[in-house]
């Protein structure tokens, strides 16, 4: 039974946005203490490739069964094709992702393909949960999906704590933890969903799910390309050291999304329930709302970074500091836009909202290339704030013209927002 988003529907997504984001930052935290920059940006180049081959592998499926899910459609047959399509597309992604490792990666970072190869294991893994979580998020059904997304962090956090303790090639280890957590999201997943395989619901056939998927396959590689842009670019024009860097500024930049990226979660669900052309009103209130939180949340977090990023990472990472200010706006955007896209996904128009993410692509390559060798992680940034200016807009004037009655006036900020969002953290306003 599909479950309309209520108030409580958001303010648990955030909670449990907000529990994630606290153990990401204190993963990242001990991932710094424990590697060192340069461990740290071999760990992310090994996670890289596939991460990339998983998001652009599963070819849509799994916003397709969530579009099914919205739709109503029986939920013990789409168990069984959640699980079907995540064996045909996990294990294909995985092979092509093995024969292309050593290409994608430069060959003064070859020491670390064995641990690239171990982690190549993720990408069926990772089908398999974002199909199963594809039911629950379409369906609305926010307290498994939300209690599913948090268990990765806890069994994450613990191999972390074993690795430093016990672990010799720290690196290594920190993959198999980084799979372990992984594989226990799957786990917990699938014995939630045992009833489904004895159940006789209907099963949607491959023609039907290609044809629903097919529209998110474009969208999904346009978005996982660029969610990875700035990352491929680190690992050809960087040394490890300042990878690492980089990606802890990323990390401490990034806990200024925690509310959009709870925002998008439930809006999908929203927009996936919707009539087709309906419900700008209450994407454009979400989108105001987010928007304030995230310009208050992002001025205390810009005030804090200079001295809270050494103090937090060690003094071996200070450079990530003025990184992490560079990419602060960027990433609120990011943020923003997620929700807007979210929308547009739920919708059943997934390419809508990642046109503009193409020449958001193109600007935040050229400035990165051409910034690299002077500025370093630096450069990357402005390529990245670049982009995602351009991403944004383009997305935004995309869903103007998408939704039926959408006006610019709708986006303007007003004192009922202001008191919605007092009530929230009940204070009372006079």
């Amino acid at each position: 039974m599909m479950r309309k988003p209520t108030r409580n529907t958001y303010l648990g997504t955030f909670a449990t946005s907000l529990f994630i984001q606290g153990c990401t930052v204190l993963q990242g935290i001990l991932l710094a203490r424990l590697l060192g920059p340069a461990g740290r940006g071999e760990f992310a180049t090994v996670v890289l490739w596939p991460n990339v081959f998983a998001g652009i592998g599963i070819l849509g499926v799994n916003m397709a069964i969530a579009r099914f899910a919205g739709q109503g459609l029986d939920s013990g047959g789409l168990v069984k094709t959640a699980v079907k399509a995540a064996l045909v597309t996990g294990v294909l992604s995985a092979l092509v992702c093995s024969l292309l490792l050593p290409v994608m990666l430069p060959e003064t970072k070859h020491n670390l393909l064995p641990s690239a190869y171990l982690f190549v294991s993720f990408i069926p893994l990772n089908h398999l949960a974002l199909n199963l979580q594809g039911i629950d998020h379409g369906g609305g059904n926010f307290r498994w999906l939300n209690a599913t997304r948090a268990l990765l962090y806890p069994v994450f956090f613990t191999g972390i704590s074993l690795c430093w303790w016990f672990a010799t090639d720290k690196v290594f280890w920190v993959v198999v933890s980084l799979l372990v957590a992984n594989g226990s999201v799957v786990l917990l997943r699938l014995s939630l969903k045992l009833k489904s395989f004895r159940h006789s619901g209907y099963a949607v056939t491959s023609k039907a799910l290609i044809k629903e998927s097919y529209p998110f396959v474009a969208a999904s590689i346009i978005a996982i390309l660029y969610m990875q842009m700035d990352k491929a670019l680190l690992v050809w024009l960087l040394a490890p050291e300042e990878i690492g860097w980089y990606v802890a500024a990323f990390a401490a930049a990034g806990s200024v999304n925690v509310l959009n990226s709870a925002l998008g979660i439930v809006q999908f669900s929203a927009a996936a329930q919707a009539d087709p052309g309906c419900g700008f009103a209450s994407l454009a209130k979400v989108l105001r709302r987010g928007g304030i939180l995230s310009l208050m949340a992002g001025g205390l977090l810009a005030a804090l970074l200079p001295w809270l990023v050494p103090l937090v990472y060690g003094a071996d990472f200070s450079p990530a500091a003025s990184i992490a200010l560079l990419l602060l706006p960027g990433l609120i955007l990011a943020g923003l836009g997620g929700i807007i896209n979210q929308a547009l996904c739920g919708q059943g128009h997934p390419v809508a909202g990642v046109i503009s993410k193409v020449l958001g692509l193109v600007v935040m390559a050229w400035l990165s290339v051409a910034l690299a060798d002077d500025l370093g992680g630096k450069g990357i940034a402005c390529g990245y704030l670049g982009g995602e200016l351009v991403a944004f807009g383009g997305s935004l004037f995309i869903a103007m013209r998408f939704y039926q009655n959408a006006t610019w006036k709708t986006l303007i900020p007003c004192k009922m927002d202001v008191k919605a969002l007092l009530e929230i953290v009940k204070i009372k306003f006079n």
